[in-house]
């Protein structure tokens, strides 16, 4: 499978382990990765760049914002943004709640790095 051109990923969560999972695993299958510790910053980033950015990863449980709450803020944004949830949390009801509000999948914790970036793929 060819390498994607340069297609920008926003990535929002809080713990840095795991942001330099998503970062090395999606720079080595040829995207651009712009990172955001928290939903603020990610927000501001979003707004800043919303035009390149193919897809965001957002980190559901983080303190301070919600992925929910960052979810709204990024739609009213962008109201076609792509964002694939990313979560511990096995909770159906509001895995449901989201998709309703156009959230375009969720990447479980833990997942297996093909499944990262299939999901991305699928998405950009």
């Amino acid at each position: 499978m060819p390498a994607p051109e340069q297609k920008t990923i926003l990535a929002i969560d809080d713990e840095p382990y795991m942001m330099d999972i998503l970062k090395t695993v999606l720079q080595s299958h040829g995207y651009n990765v712009l990172t955001a510790g928290n939903g603020r910053d990610g927000i501001a980033l979003y707004e800043q760049r919303w035009q390149d950015i193919r897809v965001v990863l957002l980190d559901y449980m983080m303190p301070e914002m919600t992925g929910d709450q960052v979810f709204d803020h990024l739609k009213q944004i962008n109201p076609s943004v792509a964002v694939l949830l990313v979560s511990g949390s096995a909770d159906r009801a509001r895995q449901m709640v989201m998709l309703d509000k156009g959230v375009r999948g969720f990447i479980h914790k833990p997942f297996h790095l093909d499944e990262l970036v299939r999901q991305v793929a699928n998405v950009v």
